[in-house]
């Protein structure tokens, strides 16, 4: 950081901008993967839910938008 300080102004706002640019799409990258994982584990655990209420395979996998050979990967049944 002390090399960047001692850039003159128009190069340091330049790497600045950039350092910024690169830092905001790694958080949106981030958000979006921990939006997906989320959402896999709600579907994991909806599955789950039905299997121990005794609700078919066939009804759950379609519950979930899958194929039941998903589902029952899920499960490991």
């Amino acid at each position: 950081m002390q090399k960047v300080q001692a850039l003159n102004s128009n190069i340091k706002s330049e790497i600045m901008t950039t350092y910024d640019l690169l830092i905001s799409k790694c958080e949106a990258k981030g958000k979006a993967e921990g939006k997906v994982e989320g959402e896999q584990m709600a579907t994991r655990r909806m599955i789950l839910a039905a299997y121990q209420n005794n609700i078919p395979l066939e009804t759950i996998a379609k519950m979930a938008g899958m194929i039941i050979e998903q589902t029952k990967s899920i499960l490991n049944v």
